[in-house]
């Protein structure tokens, strides 16, 4: 009989030849056949027209042209070899499947049929979109890049290259889909792969936009952007079919695993032997109810390990011991009674029964095999290696496996605590619910709880919630407080859900009148994904405002990638009831580390209404701040650095906005020329704008009979380009410099100018607005530095303007043209020595060095003719000597000194003076004087040019000190001969801080010991690492919030004190009923912290600022703090500069924040 042949027959690679040679022969002639249709089509059919529709109506005659004879003949044959492939196609792709279909597997040709008719559609989709709105629309936006004095001439052949080329490449691409969904279907490639590479097929899509489409970036865009969109849905397609594959290879998997036991697990399982369990302690959560730790055991008066001991084993039980496949259990009893009949078997008298590592220890232990049941009485203890669980008794179903302990004792952690639960216990099955009755609930592990709350009953769900009913606070024995009921969600992670309302007694019970109710933080939490989560919070304030909060928070660590977004909208009550004003606030923080060397940071912070936010803000620091935004991307380059950012600031008393964007500094790295030729250039723009600022008041026509006036506000820009070449030769330097400024500004100005008409007279012009425009280069020569071990004598030689202004100039009245000024040579010299005197030390001082640093520094510039259009443009008055240019002939002299000093080394060290430590005694810092001869040759001038000296004083005997004064050194205008010399005191600024560690370190450095070790911040006995008291967690920007977030007073036990003095004064005060002008009258103020402990368990801090110019405080934080062993008592009272206050008392409880009594009173001044 003959055999059938497989279809999956192998045939000789000849064969395969032969059979390939036939199929490509069979095509080609179906192409053929369809060019010559597609020919008798294109001659009778008006196919050129149907191509040309999308360009028609864009074509000045509505024709396009042909350069060459044989172009209208080459256009026909392309068309008709195009329709023949379009009617040969089907036959081809027979022909391709004849040939393939035998080398596929039966579930592979079920493919086929499929993918060919989701390949037929997709194409012709995409050819559609690209001829019917792509195509179009690309030649429309083509066509607007159309000039005066340029003519389009199109020509039929390259048009219809474009278009052919446009729409099969369309075609071709929207078969992307289909190709990623077969890839997912044959299991080859994972979704979740194209997901993870979107920016590398972006660029592969990019690339192949642009080699398939026309050579012009319209149309790669137009392309790229479908590919994206279809490369997206071939992701979506992919995922459902790979799922449903993954549950097909499951199903799979299942059905194996069952076929296995059936046939063979009988014989396995009886031959299992048991499986030995992990301990408890490793399979325990952290959140589920366990024993209590034996150290914390010890702390309550409980046994940490059995009273007796197992009696030593002879040798039988050593070998029952040594038996393999068995789980051994021990037990020791003064007596053992085993009931036959009754299959009960009765421990009594010092029970000990160990099984895999626990042991438990009871007076009776009775098991009852009937029913189950095994029973410990006599007050049970088990030890389960490290922990420890007691209770009354004990009994314990071991079919069911449910268990009841009375009066047991056990813990379970939760936010980083232990607490204790002591009750009836019962056990499900699963150990998965516990259930207590009588409990009582506590986190202090004193045997006598300072604390507890007493439940009527407790449920514990594992790691879910746990829920007590009813609950009552105890202090001690005193109960103090009664609550319908606890609830603890204890699942871990994050989650959504309902927030926490912040609200107290008193906002339930108003205690008088005046008190305002207020609730806080009424929201839900929203966690959308692993990244990302969502937060709206309300925030309700009586007769004062509403504020809505929201903000989403992300962060994606396997990209560096983290930031928020947040929004506050504020509505203010009106003082009789109705709306006030409104406010918005935006902000957005984003980080993100691209790579190693490319990072973008952004903290944007927006405000609609800056007086609203400032007049609602109790805070200190937000009633007197700047709302500051930043943003800065940053690439560090293999041959420099590239930095890109802007800053924007609202100040919240005026609403002026200062903005600098963009600020761009590209910056490469030194280039050697040669190996004494270093050249390093940079380059910088930067542009700042200020807006709203106060430009006076203008006045308008009266209203009612009454006068007014309108405020003006004034808006400013400043742009600046510049560009640094500074070359080094050796050890000389030649600095260059090149700078572009542009300044605007439209504050109203007047200017008295000589009124060309009439001599002798002036003329007043008006101008609504000022702009400047200069051009500027300067450079100089750096020389070597001479004496560099001694007098430090730096020569340099500069090439300046001849007067003050840019080199080129452009304003106003120049006419809007450019005007230039000349250059003059200047010669300077810095002379640096140090000199040094030694003194003999006394007391714990070996030696006192005495270091003087004179600085003497020397500049000659000769006098330079400034031309006329330029001094006309710089001063149009002609009434500033600025205009014109004097020689300078200067000398500044500065000084520096510091006494130093070596401490005493220890007795009996013989290496002490060698390696002696030293501290800097006293170190002043006094700024220069300057005297100009050149200046002193004219009538009427001296040749002193510093109006004040200053003076700073530092020293390491009191560390963070500082003591600066300055000094007026002139009564009247500085370098005219009426000024007379008469110094004067005009500012002092000090800032120190006290406390017992700089005592100590004071001492230490006296008496020569080693620098003290930093020690940690004193935390208050009972408060534990980790435990935070109630803190807004989003939104709250402008509400009141608690004490311990706006206090930055130190706290600690031990004293520290920092001290702030500024004192701003002036030569002749204004009189008492004269005009006061804005900088007239001096300015005192002091600025005073402190943070102590009273005793053990009091903390007191209070911050304020005090002005003696005004005779009132500016600010107060004051806040005292109660230890009270869990739980902490606060006071607090806040005053902000702007007259708000707020009192605020709480008592919290350290380990669950939210337990708490709050008293929160604010009081906003309208």
């Amino acid at each position: 009989m003959k055999k059938k042949r497989s279809p999956r027959a192998e045939m000789p690679f000849l064969d395969h030849l032969e059979e390939l040679r036939w199929r490509i022969i069979w095509s080609v002639l179906a192409l053929l056949t369809g060019t010559v249709v597609g020919f008798f089509i294109v001659q009778h059919y008006d196919v050129l027209g149907l191509l040309k529709r999308p360009i028609a109506e864009l074509l000045p005659a509505g024709k396009l042209f042909v350069t060459r004879p044989t172009d209208a003949f080459i256009i026909t044959l392309k068309l008709a070899v195009l329709v023949g492939a379009i009617l040969a196609a089907p036959i081809v792709a027979w022909q391709a499947w004849i040939f393939l279909a035998p080398a596929l597997y039966e579930h592979e040709k079920r493919f086929v049929v499929p993918t060919l008719l989701a390949g037929l559609v997709l194409f012709t989709i995409g050819a559609l979109v690209a001829y019917l709105w792509v195509l179009p629309a690309a030649l429309r936006i083509l066509f607007s890049f159309q000039r005066s004095d340029l003519e389009f001439i199109i020509t039929a052949n390259e048009y219809f290259n474009f278009a052919a080329l446009f729409i099969l490449a369309f075609g071709l691409v929207f078969e992307l889909p289909l190709l990623m969904v077969l890839l997912a279907a044959f299991g080859l490639v994972n979704p979740s792969a194209f997901a993870r590479n979107r920016p590398i097929a972006l660029v592969v899509a990019a690339i192949g936009s642009a080699l398939l489409t026309p050579p012009d970036v319209l149309s790669m865009l137009m392309m790229l952007a479908p590919v994206m969109v279809l490369y997206e849905l071939g992701i979506i397609v992919g995922r459902l079919l790979w799922r449903g594959r993954r549950a097909e290879r499951a199903a799979k998997a299942a059905m194996m695993i069952v076929i296995f036991a059936a046939l063979g697990g009988g014989e396995l399982r009886s031959q299992e032997r048991p499986r030995p369990q992990l301990p408890d302690t490793v399979r325990a959560d952290t959140t589920r109810p366990q024993p209590v730790d034996t150290a914390v055991a010890r702390k309550l008066g409980l046994p940490t390990a059995p009273s007796r001991n197992f009696p030593p084993i002879d040798s039988v039980m050593q070998a029952l011991m040594k038996e393999e496949g068995f789980r051994i259990t021990r037990y020791a009893a003064d007596s053992l009674t085993l009931f036959a009949p009754e299959k009960q078997i009765e421990l009594t008298g010092s029970v000990l029964v160990e099984r895999e590592g626990s042991t438990l220890e009871a007076d009776t232990v009775r098991f009852f095999q009937a029913d189950c049941r095994l029973l410990a009485t006599g007050k049970p203890t088990l030890f389960d290696r490290s922990t420890v669980l007691q209770g009354e008794n004990m009994g314990y179903n071991t079919c069911e496996h449910r268990g009841i302990v009375a009066e047991a004792l056990t813990t379970f952690h939760q936010s980083g605590v232990d607490w204790f639960l002591r009750g009836a216990l019962a056990v499900d099955s699963a150990s998965t619910r516990i259930y207590a009755r009588g409990s009582r609930v506590t986190s202090c592990d004193l045997p006598t709880p300072h604390y507890h709350f007493g439940a009527g009953s407790v449920k514990w769900v594992s790691n879910t919630i746990m829920v007590a009913r009813p609950a009552v606070l105890y202090v001690r024995d005193i109960p103090v407080l009664w609550l319908p009921f606890i609830f603890q969600d204890m699942r871990q992670g994050r989650r959504s859900g309902l927030l926490v309302p912040r609200f107290g007694i008193n906002d339930i019970v108003r205690p008088n009148r005046g008190y305002q109710r207020h609730v806080n933080n009424v929201g839900f939490y929203l966690a959308l994904n692993d990244y990302m989560d969502f937060q709206t919070s309300l925030d309700w304030w009586a007769g004062t405002m509403v504020q809505v909060n929201g903000g989403l928070q992300y962060r994606w660590l396997d990209r560096f990638l983290d930031g928020s977004l947040s929004v506050s909208r504020i509505w203010e009550f009106g003082s009789d009831g109705s709306g006030g004003r409104r406010s918005l606030r935006l902000g957005w923080r984003h980080n993100q580390s691209f790579d190693m060397r490319t990072r973008l940071n952004a903290n944007i912070d927006y405000v609609t209404s800056a007086s609203v936010l400032e007049r609602n803000a109790v805070d200190p620091r937000l009633a007197t701040a700047n709302l500051r935004s930043t943003a800065n991307f940053s690439k560090q380059l293999d041959w420099g650095s590239f930095n890109l950012g802007g800053t924007r600031t609202q100040d919240l008393s005026n609403n002026v906005v200062t903005m600098t964007l963009p600020t761009l500094s590209l910056t490469p790295r030194p280039i050697n020329l040669s190996e004494t030729v270093t050249w390093s250039p940079g380059f910088s723009i930067s542009n700042t704008q200020t807006l709203n600022q106060p430009g006076g008041v203008l006045p308008v026509p009266p209203l009612e009979g009454g006068s007014a006036v309108e405020s003006l506000l004034v808006d400013s820009r400043s742009t600046q380009v510049q560009l640094n070449s500074p070359i080094r030769i050796g050890s000389w330097s030649w600095p260059n410099s090149f700078t572009i400024s542009d300044s605007w500004s439209n504050r109203r100005t007047t200017v008295r100018l000589a009124d060309p008409a009439a001599p002798g007279d002036t003329v007043t012009r008006f101008y609504a607005e000022d702009f400047s425009t200069g051009i500027d280069w300067n450079t100089s020569i750096g020389l070597p530095i001479l004496f560099p071990a001694t007098w430090r004598l730096a020569p340099s030689i500069g090439i300046q303007n001849s007067t003050g202004g840019p080199f080129l100039l452009r304003n106003r009245f120049t006419g809007g043209e450019f005007v230039a000024q000349g250059k003059r040579l200047s010669f300077g010299a810095t002379l640096s020595p140090t000199l040094f005197g030694f003194f003999p030390g006394f007391g714990p001082l070996l030696r006192i060095r005495h270091a003087v640093s004179p600085s003497v520094s020397w500049q000659y510039a000769p006098s330079a003719a400034v031309p006329e259009r330029y001094a006309r443009a710089v001063d149009p008055t002609g009434s500033r000597v600025g205009a014109k240019s004097p020689a300078v002939h200067s000398i500044t002299v500065g000084l520096s000194q510091t006494f130093e000093a070596k401490l005493r080394p220890p007795p009996g060290d013989t290496m002490g003076e060698q390696n002696a430590r030293k501290i800097k005694l006293l170190s002043i810092q006094t700024t220069g004087v300057t005297y100009n001869f050149e200046q002193a040759k004219e009538p009427g001038r001296t040749g002193w040019a510093t109006g004040s000296v200053s003076n700073t004083f530092t020293s390491d005997l009191l560390p963070g000190f500082s003591l600066s004064t300055t000094h007026e050194l002139w009564e009247g205008a500085v370098g005219t001969d009426t000024a007379r010399f008469s110094p004067f005191l005009s500012r002092v600024s000090m800032r120190f801080g006290l406390s017992g560690r700089t005592i100590r370190r004071l001492i230490g450095l006296l008496a020569g010991e080693p620098e003290p070790a930093p020690q940690p911040e004193a935390r208050p006995e009972g408060q534990i690492a980790g435990a935070q008291l109630p803190q807004r967690t989003m939104g709250g920007l402008v509400s009141y919030r608690t004490a311990d977030e706006l206090t930055t007073s130190p706290r600690g036990r031990g004293l520290e004190m920092s001290i702030s003095f500024d004192d701003q004064r002036v030569r002749h005060p204004p009189e008492p009923d004269g005009p006061v002008p804005l900088t007239a009258a001096g300015n005192r103020t002091l600025g005073f912290q402190i943070g102590f402990s009273p005793s053990r368990n009091w903390v007191a801090s209070w911050s304020t600022v005090y002005n003696f110019t005004t005779q009132e405080f500016g600010e107060h934080l004051l806040r005292l703090e109660r230890d009270l062993h869990r739980w902490r008592a606060t006071f607090s009272f806040v005053k902000s500069p702007n007259g708000n206050f707020a009192f605020n008392f709480y008592i919290s409880l350290l380990d669950q924040p939210d337990i708490k009594f709050q008293y929160d009173q604010r009081t906003i001044s309208r």
